[in-house]
Order: C-alpha cells, then structure tokens, then sequence
C-alpha cells in the first residue's frame, strides 16, 4: 500500500491560517485607496467647481477631501480642507457655517489666510473689531503677507485712519509690486492728502495704467484724481484713448460723461455717453442715476431718450 507524503508544516499552517496570500491582497489595498481618493485632487476639483459658480458640486468635493484626509496625520491639509468648506458656504451666503468651518480651520492648523478669511467674514457680518484682530494675527505669522496688509488698510480706510490706510497699502505692493488693487486703493487713499497727496496719486496711477491697461478701475480713478487736480483737458484726453481699446466698458463711458457734462461744457457728446453706459449696464444702477440726473438738468427724460430701456 502506498504511503501519503504527510503535509509540509508550512502549508498546513497557510491552511489553518485562513488568510489570502499577498498576490490577493494588494489589488484589494488598491481598490480601497482609488475609492478614498488624493484628497489635494480633490480639493482641485472643488475649486475648480467654485470658480465656476457651482457650490453644490463644490461643496461635494470638498466634504469628500474632508472624509480623505480624516485619517491622515496631516493637520495641515485637515486644515485646508475645512478652509475650503468654510470658502464655499462664505459664497453661497451661508455665513454662520462658514465661520463655524473657518474657525476648525484655525484650530487644527492656524494659518495667514485662515485668519484673513475669517476676518473678512466677520467684517461683512458688521463684527469690525473681531475682523481687524484676525488680520493683525495673519501679519503675526506672516508680516509680509500682502492680502493682510491689504485688508487692514482697507480696515482703517473704513475708519477713516488714512495715514495708516496708506502704510499698509504700502506695504502691501512692496511685498506684491505686481497688485493694482493695493496701487488703485493707494491713490484713493492719497486724494485725502492734499495736492502733495494727489500729485503722488497721479504719478502712481500713470505707472499703473502702462503696467495693467485691462484695469479699468485704474483708467478712472487716474481720471478722478487728473479731475481733482483741476486738469479736466487731460483727463478726458485718457478716457478716449481708455475707450480705444475698451470701446463697450460701462465705467468708461459713464466717467468721460460726467467729465464732459461738469467740466468740459460739451452736454451733446456727454448725453451719448450716458446714453451707451445705461445701454451697457441695463438696470437701476449707477449709470442710471447719473444718466437720469444729467437728462432732466436738460428738461429731457431717459424715457424718450432710450426708448428700448430695460428697468
């Protein structure tokens, strides 16, 4: 009678053990960490979702980054993903969960732009004093962050602290020199110093005009200051050559009509600059109010001037 070879004690105790050899095993790992997903991928994709103007989707990705970095000891991308979160209800308008989000933010890893987000919240909550100590805290862990600069600036600018306005914003572009925002607010913040103050604004705003000619904003408030500086031929002279390469933009037009019925004594071609900025910004707006004011200081209604006017 044949003899049966007794089992090796190594295969015996893989059939005991019960468990699947590594071959098995590896694609299983892998099929788990393609479901979980690279939570910075995914933080993309919720931005990207954001940018677009879609925060459902945004919020879905983002609550997903969440759920993947949970069991990362990664406090910092934790962090960020609470950050985004918090960005996306702050844009949706739902301001006391984007606080709630910020505020975790701030715990699990403090950050510049943590505080710098959660203080702009809480200045459009009317919470001033809380949003100035958030961005004085994101210049304590950054002092050369230019958004902090800028938005304290802004901060004293609402206080009418004007002097330290233009510190800061000075601040703010020598960290960032390419920031025309920080440069047009400077300007702004300059016209409250004089004609010393306005000269300096001029000649900043010139620079930033052949640095940046897609700026609108820059083409009028060197309009503005060219304006207070009593040099009305030179303003008007830079809106046309503005509306050259910007023939359709609504500020434009509405700026050169104010300059040529105030100052130039030309209310004809003012009255069709009125007319083309309601055309290009229809609605009760700005250009509305001006165009209205301007037409019945010519006993004429906007009405019958722009019959097509959409209110």
């Amino acid at each position: 009678m044949a003899h049966r070879k007794p089992p090796s004690r190594r295969s015996g105790s893989r059939q005991s053990s019960g468990k699947k050899p590594p071959s098995s095993r590896a694609p299983e790992k892998a099929r788990r960490g393609e479901k979980k997903g690279n939570p910075l991928d995914q933080g993309l994709q919720a931005l990207e979702r954001l940018q677009a103007g879609d925060t459902k989707a945004a919020l879905t990705a983002a609550q997903k980054m969440r759920a993947a970095v949970a069991s990362l000891n990664r406090p910092d991308i934790a962090a960020l993903a609470e950050l985004l979160v918090g960005r996306i209800h702050a844009q949706a308008g739902r301001r006391a969960l984007a606080e709630r989000y910020y505020r975790k933010a701030l715990e699990l890893y403090p950050t510049a732009i943590s505080h710098i987000f959660l203080g702009h919240l809480l200045w459009q909550m009317d919470r001033s004093t809380e949003a100035k100590m958030h961005f004085r805290q994101a210049l304590k862990l950054e002092p050369e962050n230019p958004e902090a600069h800028f938005n304290l600036a802004m901060w004293y600018k609402s206080h009418r602290d004007y002097a330290r306005t233009v510190i800061h914003l000075r601040r703010a572009i020598e960290a960032r020199p390419d920031y025309p925002d920080a440069v047009v607010q400077l300007a702004i913040a300059l016209w409250e110093f004089g004609r010393r103050g306005l000269n300096q604004a001029r000649e900043l705003m010139k620079r930033a005009v052949q640095l940046h000619p897609e700026h609108i904003e820059a083409h009028v408030v060197l309009a503005l200051t060219l304006v207070l500086l009593k040099k009305y031929r030179e303003a008007e002279g830079h809106l046309r050559h503005a509306l050259q390469d910007h023939p359709d933009d609504q500020r434009l037009h509405l700026c050169l009509g104010i300059i040529l019925s105030r100052y130039r004594n030309n209310p004809a071609e003012a009255g069709e600059h009125f007319r083309r900025a309601v055309e290009l910004e229809p609605g009760k707006g700005v250009a509305y109010r001006y165009s209205r004011q301007f037409l019945s200081e010519h006993q004429r209604s906007i009405e019958s001037e722009i019959p097509d006017y959409r209110s």
